[in-house]
């Protein structure tokens, strides 16, 4: 009977021991395997997160860009709005005690992007230059072809206003 009790024990403990391998071995793996999730899972945050990053810089870089473009098309003229352009020029330099006309306005044969205005200014002296000033000093891309300024000796009809100076500006401005 001590024999068989034995026998009995050791199989017991043979089951037993061989269930804590087998329990052991399988928790080992089931870490081993959420490790591996874990890890994919990281990765796959981590390059979200990666991505994420580059597009919010993409964005503000493209919102630069457009910032710049906008900062840089300022300094142009809007060829389908230049009758505004020309109105405000004419407002502006009315505004300033002249009489302006505005004589000519042509695109240039060879560029498309140039627009040739000629105007024509008459005022007292200080009021002319501060047209050509203005013209000059616009935030725009201006090139000034010719400056003719002349002194108006000879009132032609008591009835119309008598402007002592007059001016006929040539400028270039670019359009885009």
């Amino acid at each position: 009977m001590k024999l068989s009790r034995t026998t009995t024990l050791l199989i017991i403990y043979t089951i037993v021991t061989i269930l804590l391998v087998g329990f052991t071995f399988f928790f080992f793996t089931v870490i081993r395997n959420k490790n591996i999730h874990t890890e994919s899972v990281n990765k796959t945050l981590e390059d979200r997160i990666k991505e994420k990053k580059q597009g919010s810089s993409l964005i503000k870089v493209i919102h630069e860009a457009e910032n710049q473009n906008k900062q840089i098309n300022s300094y142009f003229v809007n060829a389908n709005s230049i009758d505004y352009f020309v109105s405000d020029l004419e407002k502006n330099s009315v505004g300033l005690g002249t009489r302006a006309e505005v004589q000519s306005v042509e695109f240039s044969k060879d560029n498309k992007k140039v627009i040739t205005i000629v105007l024509l200014v008459e005022g007292n002296f200080n009021s002319v230059v501060k047209v050509i000033k203005m013209i000059e000093y616009m935030p725009f891309a201006i090139n000034i072809n010719s400056l003719n300024l002349s002194a108006n000796t000879n009132q032609k009809d008591s009835k119309e206003t008598f402007y002592p100076w007059s001016s006929t500006i040539s400028f270039n401005i670019f359009t885009f």
